[in-house]
Parts: C-alpha cells; sequence; structure tokens
C-alpha cells in the first residue's frame, strides 16, 4: 500500500489528526481539526496548538512537553477544554503521543483528537444523579431517624437531639442548633445537658457566627417561615403549632451549597415530624395540667371532707356521748323520751355524714371491695333485723325469703352488700304508709361465679314518672319528699355505684301511689372453703366479756368530748386521766402508766400522731403502751395514717359506748387482734364436741412461736424467698382462725419478700410480734373460757 491509501484513511478519519513542532505550530491537520476548531480546512495551517487552550491548559501542554524531550512521557488520553475560535469550548479527548525523526530524536507532537462534550455531558449528568441519589438517601435516612425519634421520643427537645446527631453524618453539614421562642424571645436549647457547657463555650469562642444563627433563627420565628443566611449556608426552620411558633432549628453546612429545592423539601418532610412530636408533648402537658388540677381539686376535697367531718363529729360525739350517758341514769318516762329523740335524731345526722363521706369515696374511685366468706342469710339478718322493729312501729311487715338456690355461704364483701340492702329495706320501709315491704334473695350460676339478686317491694307512695333519674345524687320522688321524709338522696347513688363495683347493676319499677320494686344484682364469688364471717353484731350475741379495771389516759383538746369519754370510762369501771394535746400526753405517761391511751389525732401544740411516735421512739423495744386512735376523722386513709404512726387501733367518733366497750374486749379480755366470730363458728359447729376447736386453737399456738422464730431468722438473714414464704403461709393460718391484725401484717411482709427485698421487714416484724402475742393472749383466753382451764 503507498502513502496516498494512508493519506487517505488520516485524510477521512472523523477523529482529529493534528501534527505539530515542539513549539506547537502545525506541520499536519486534517479536515476534522478544522471543523472541531471552527475554521475552514485551508485556514488550519496557521493555527497553533496554544490557540486552543487556556491558560491552564497552555501550562498543561508546557509539563507534557517537556517530559517527551525528557524521554518520561507515556501516551495517554487527556480530557481538556478546547477554545474554539468563535470563543466558544468544546471538551474533547486527546491522545497525546511523540513524533519522532529517523535518527530518534523528539521532532515534534502528535494529537489524536475527538468531540468528547456528548459523552462529558453524559457523565456529568451520571455524576449529578448520583450525588442527587446519595443525597436522597441521607435524606431518606435522616427523615427515617427523625420519624423514628419521634415515635420514641416523650419531647421536642429530644428529637431535637437526635435529629442534630443524624444531621451531622450528612457531609454536607457541620451545625445544628435550636432555639426556643417565648414571645419576642429566643433562648438557646441545649438539647443533650452533658455537652451544654462546652456548647456554650464554642460559642463564646465564635460570637459572629452565634450572632448569624440568631439573626437567621429571628427572622423565621417573626416570619413563620423557612429562612436563609445572607449567604445561602445557613437555614432556619420554624416548628409551629396552632399557629404559634414554638421552637426554631437552625443548619449550617459546608459551603459551597447547592440544591436547595431538595433541602427545602427535606426540611418540610422533618418539621412534620417535629411539629408531630411538638403537638403530641402539648397534649400530653396540657392533660397532665388538668390531671395536676384533679388531683388538687380531689385533694382539696378531701382535705374539706375530713375538715367538715372532724367539725362536726366533734360536737356530735359530745351531744350523743353525753346523751348515752344520761340515758344510763335515772330518769322518769318523760325525760327518757326526750334522750331517745335526741338519740335518734343524733344518730340520723351522723347517717347522714356517713352517706356524704362514702359518696366522695365512690366518686375518688376509692371503693375497694373485701374478698371473705360470709354467711349470707346471717348478713342480711342482721341487716333486715333493726329494720323489721322500725315497720313493725309502722304496722308494717317486713318478709325476706330466700331461693332454694342461694347458696349458705358466698365470697365477697359482706359490708357492701349489707349497705345495698340495709338502703333499699329502709327506704321501702320509709316511703310506705301501710301494707308490706317484701325481699326476695335469688341467686343462679355465671360458669364459676354466682349471680345474686335481691328484690324488695313495697306498697310505698311510688315514684313520680317524671323523675327520670333516682339514682343521680341528691335525687328524691318528689320536691315535698325531703320535708316530709327527710334524708340526702344519696343513699341510691350510693347503691347504685355500689352495685356496679361488685359487678351488677340496680334499677326499679314503679307506679305512683301503688308501690315500688327495687331490685339490684352482683357477681359474687363461691365460698372458698375459709371458716366463713358475719357482720360482727350478728355472731356477737352474747356481751364482752368483762374487762378489769383499767387506768386509761383520755388525750383530748375539746372539753366536752373529755367529759364524754371520762364517763363512758367510769360507767364502764375504768379510771381516766385526761390531757389536752400530745405535749401534755407524753408528760403525763412520764409521770404515771397507763393501760390504755385514747389519742384524738388533731389537737394543737402537738397531734396525736406525732405523740404517738415520739411515744414509740421514747419506748423502744421494751414495752408498748396501747395506744388507740379516737378520730373525728372518717375520711378513707385514715386508719391506715393512724396504724403507720404507730397506734394500735382505730375508734370513728361519735364513740358509742357499745363500741368502746368490743374495743376494750377485744384487746383487754384476751381478745387482742381476734375476730371472735370465726373463732364461735369452730366452736358452733357442734356444740356437743369441742375438740376440733381443742385441736385447731392448740395447733395455732404452737405453729406460730415457729412461724415467729422463722420470720425472724428470714429478716436477719435478708433472705426474701423465706420471708414470702413464711409470711404467706402465716397470713392463712391466721386470717383463717380470725387472727386479723396477724394476717394483715404478714401480708404485708409477704409483699416485702415478693419484691425480693427484706428492706423495711424489721419494723413490720416488730408490729407482727406484738400482734401474735395479743392474738395468743386471745386464743387462750378463749380456750379458757369455752374449753376450760388447761
Amino acid at each position: 500500500m503507498d502513502d496516498a491509501f494512508y493519506r487517505s484513511i488520516v485524510e477521512e478519519s472523523p477523529d482529529g489528526i493534528w501534527v505539530f513542532d515542539l513549539d506547537g505550530r502545525t506541520i499536519y491537520a486534517n479536515d476534522a481539526i478544522a471543523e472541531l476548531y471552527g475554521v475552514e480546512p485551508a485556514d488550519v495551517g496557521a493555527l497553533t496548538v496554544f490557540d486552543t487552550l487556556d491558560e491552564e491548559g497552555r501550562a498543561q501542554f508546557d509539563t507534557h512537553l517537556a517530559a517527551l524531550r525528557a524521554g518520561l512521557f507515556n501516551p495517554h488520553d487527556v480530557e481538556c477544554q478546547w477554545v474554539r475560535h468563535d470563543g466558544s469550548t468544546l471538551w474533547v479527548l486527546v491522545r497525546e503521543s511523540a513524533v519522532r525523526a529517523p535518527d530518534g530524536t523528539l521532532a515534534g507532537v502528535l494529537h489524536r483528537v475527538s468531540d468528547y462534550s456528548h459523552r462529558r455531558a453524559t457523565l456529568t449528568a451520571l455524576t449529578q444523579a448520583r450525588a442527587d441519589l446519595a443525597d436522597k438517601v441521607s435524606q431518606y435516612d435522616l427523615l427515617q431517624g427523625v420519624a423514628s425519634a419521634a415515635n420514641d421520643a416523650h419531647s421536642l427537645v429530644q428529637v431535637l437531639g437526635r435529629g442534630r446527631e443524624l444531621l451531622l453524618l450528612m457531609p454536607d453539614w457541620e451545625r445544628a442548633v435550636a432555639f426556643l421562642v417565648e414571645g419576642d424571645r429566643l433562648t438557646r436549647l441545649h438539647p443533650v445537658a452533658e455537652e451544654r457547657e462546652a456548647e456554650i463555650a464554642d460559642d463564646a469562642a465564635h460570637p459572629e457566627r452565634a450572632a448569624r444563627e440568631l439573626a437567621v433563627a429571628t427572622r423565621a420565628a417573626r416570619s413563620g417561615t423557612m429562612q436563609w443566611d445572607e449567604r445561602r449556608v445557613s437555614v432556619a426552620f420554624p416548628i409551629t403549632h396552632l399557629g404559634r411558633v414554638h421552637a426554631v432549628g437552625v443548619m449550617t453546612a459546608i459551603p459551597p451549597l447547592e440544591r436547595f429545592e431538595l433541602i427545602e423539601r427535606m426540611l418540610d418532610h422533618v418539621v412534620q415530624q417535629l411539629e408531630h412530636v411538638l403537638a403530641r408533648e402539648l397534649a400530653e402537658q396540657s392533660l397532665a395540667e388538668a390531671r395536676d388540677a384533679a388531683m388538687m381539686a380531689s385533694q382539696q376535697k378531701s382535705e374539706f371532707l375530713a375538715t367538715v367531718s372532724h367539725e362536726i363529729r366533734t360536737p356530735l360525739n359530745g351531744v350523743l356521748g353525753l346523751n348515752d350517758l344520761l340515758l344510763r341514769t335515772g330518769l322518769d318516762a318523760e325525760q327518757r323520751r326526750l334522750a331517745d329523740g335526741i338519740h335518734t335524731s343524733g344518730r340520723l345526722l351522723l347517717s347522714l355524714i356517713n352517706d356524704i363521706l362514702d359518696f366522695s369515696k365512690i366518686e375518688a374511685g376509692r371503693v375497694v371491695l373485701e374478698q371473705v366468706d360470709f354467711d349470707l342469710r346471717a348478713v342480711l339478718g342482721h341487716v333486715a333485723g333493726p329494720i323489721a322493729g322500725a315497720a313493725a312501729a309502722k304496722g308494717l311487715q317486713l318478709e325476706v325469703e330466700y331461693d332454694a338456690s342461694v347458696p349458705a355461704v358466698l365470697c365477697g364483701d359482706p359490708t357492701k352488700l349489707s349497705q345495698v340492702v340495709a338502703n333499699l329495706l329502709t327506704n321501702a320501709v320509709k316511703f310506705t304508709a301501710a301494707g308490706s315491704v317484701r325481699a326476695s334473695v335469688r341467686a343462679h350460676r355465671l360458669g364459676d361465679l354466682w349471680r345474686l339478686t335481691v328484690r324488695v317491694d313495697d306498697t310505698g307512695i311510688g315514684i313520680d314518672p317524671s323523675l327520670t333519674d333516682v339514682f343521680a345524687p341528691f335525687q328524691q320522688a318528689d320536691s315535698s319528699t325531703t320535708r316530709r321524709y327527710g334524708g340526702t338522696g344519696l343513699g341510691l347513688a350510693i347503691s347504685r355505684e355500689l352495685a356496679r363495683a361488685m359487678g351488677g347493676d340496680i334499677g326499679y319499677t314503679s307506679s305512683a301511689g301503688r308501690g315500688s320494686s327495687f331490685w339490684f344484682t352482683g357477681v359474687i364469688r363461691p365460698a372458698t372453703g375459709a371458716a366463713p364471717v358475719t357482720l360482727a353484731e350478728t355472731v356477737r350475741h352474747e356481751s364482752p366479756v368483762p374487762v378489769s379495771a383499767l387506768r386509761v389516759l383520755v388525750v383530748e383538746d375539746n372539753r366536752v368530748n373529755q367529759l364524754v369519754a371520762t364517763g363512758m370510762l367510769t360507767a364502764l369501771g375504768h379510771t381516766a386521766d385526761t390531757a389536752e394535746d400530745g405535749v401534755a400526753a407524753l408528760a403525763a405517761l412520764e409521770r404515771a402508766s397507763y393501760d390504755l391511751v385514747l389519742m384524738d389525732v388533731q389537737m394543737p401544740r402537738m397531734d396525736g400522731y406525732e405523740a404517738t411516735r415520739a411515744l414509740r421512739a421514747r419506748e423502744g423495744d421494751t414495752q408498748r403502751t396501747l395506744v388507740i386512735a379516737m378520730t373525728a376523722n372518717a375520711v378513707a386513709g385514715e386508719r391506715e395514717r393512724c396504724l403507720a404512726a404507730g397506734m394500735d387501733d382505730f375508734l370513728t367518733k361519735p364513740v358509742d359506748l357499745e363500741h368502746l366497750t368490743r374495743t376494750l374486749a377485744r384487746w383487754f379480755a384476751g381478745e387482742g387482734a381476734l375476730d371472735l366470730s370465726r373463732l364461735d363458728l369452730l366452736r358452733d359447729m357442734d356444740p356437743t364436741d369441742t375438740s376440733y376447736l381443742d385441736r385447731v386453737t392448740a395447733r395455732f399456738e404452737e405453729s406460730t412461736v415457729a412461724a415467729a422464730e422463722d420470720l425472724r431468722r428470714a429478716v436477719e438473714t435478708g433472705d426474701a424467698d423465706a420471708l414470702r414464704g413464711h409470711a404467706h403461709k402465716l397470713a392463712g393460718g391466721a386470717a383463717n382462725l380470725g387472727a386479723v391484725e396477724v394476717a394483715s401484717l404478714a401480708r404485708d411482709l409477704e409483699a416485702i419478700g415478693d419484691a425480693g427485698t427484706t428492706s423495711g421487714a424489721s419494723a413490720v416484724l416488730a408490729r407482727l410480734l406484738g400482734a401474735l402475742e395479743q392474738a395468743r393472749a386471745g386464743v387462750r383466753a378463749y380456750r379458757e373460757r369455752w374449753l376450760g382451764p388447761a
């Protein structure tokens, strides 16, 4: 092949072939070079390589030329930007190689030039797409992180802290700060408490930066919209709720920053998450404030009720107590009639006060149902007995019928049950002038439970059909009913809530002028097999065991109540001294020894709680004076507060002679901490054979000695599991025998052990050991009474 053939190949090549000498002057250039540069082919001979290059390209060519001369340059492709004849630019790819003379010396340079602009644009677009994708992935990660933090966090501050951590992981951003907005004032927020001091120092070291961030944040807070600083490096975004800006975030990038629209879209999504957290936090804060306000109102109501209860019960204690003492004197018939009237009116007033307190407990959700086995007929018989007497006095007949399906013994709360039945029977008798009142009791199975239904029918005045809700508080049949029959209208409201607490309900049918039928239901468990209890008065027909003469200190600031208490104690054959407050009581106890202290709780100088705590601290473990609270505070939790202060028992004013007598008998006739109805039940199982009673009571004496030693050892060694096990066993045995205080304190120890600790058990154990001594003494006294001397 001749030279013409090769020349034709070079001439027709789509790539530019350009040979120039070492000074850059053209030796040869094909038409493609002319086309790339933008001149006619005839003019390309005057072209030098420097005509196509800018300053950077010329310097690069000089470097390559020096390398070629030194023989150090290897042929390779170079991307460069040509400056065309018309001044426009063109990206080209140049393959640069040396042109040598026959003797091997460097004679020139060969450039094979191709148009690289389209490929360059494609690569640039691909690079941009990759960058955009990386940005979107980073932003997606940020959004996901913020969303996750928003779900887990409890406050906006927590989310801002987590968001800052995620943002600073992205390569474009170097700072993120936040401000809380309070009116016109912005306060720098430090989401991570541990970094607060370092951030404050950093801001102090860079005051201009801190000022720029505050300025752009202020503009965002005032406008309520996203704002950039003048350098387009920092962006501030407001976080709002219901049109009010609560906080502003500021992000600062590493310059130069591009893709502003993408960033703003990302921030819109971030702000949505932050505002969701803010709304939730404000809602929770509002709920918490409402809850706190409700709790404060409830506390104020409880304090008010406690005060009212105390202020009313204190004089009422004097009225009823002195009247009881008066009734024990030699009165003539007229005087006794008047005194009986005082007694009846005082008891009615006490009943109304109790209704109000019961309703307040129900409103506060403090109804707690006991779960004990009880003799249903005995409980309802005790309720119906006194009401039957009132019915007979009006010439009414009161009947109570039991369906054959009703079990003899059930497990539930006999006190709450009797309260509802008593209310229905009392209302029926109260509003019936002639005819009868009839109660019927039925039961049917609900799986493993019993549904108990009590229905009370009367022939009384009935209920006006216009009265839509007789169970609402303070409702009665009509406006004249209260004037004629009295009452608060709270009884049925209380009964409804108690019925619902027992898993049942209450309702009625009525015909005005012809009578009413009220019913209530309750879901009750079957008997557990433990010895059933009844209301104490139901099983204790005989009088309490007489108590030997006691020396009693009455601590009471009210002179009338001092007179009542000392009068009752004197009537029972005891000797009583008085002290007007806790300070005087402690002084009296220093001077003399007393069998018992009757302690009021609200007194000047030193109240009963503080006085009892001081007494217990002074006594230590060597002795323990019996202290019984005597308080007009009948609100929920008062008994627990008295016992926590170190008192041993609790009497609610007004104190009547019978209640005081039974309380003293419980502690001083060997009956301490015992519910004698349990022992009576064992005795009554077969009055002709007391061997079972003998065995059970003897076993109690033996087992409790061992139990006390086991519990003491568990506390000393810190063995929580042993404490729980021994306490659980003792609680069950004590409850079955009626040792109520022992069972309660044992359950307290069981709860401590169940928590995996013995901390706090020593104090409870000390009380338990004292209660055990009382219980054992009570059992011994009971055995001696019914089984004879050992």
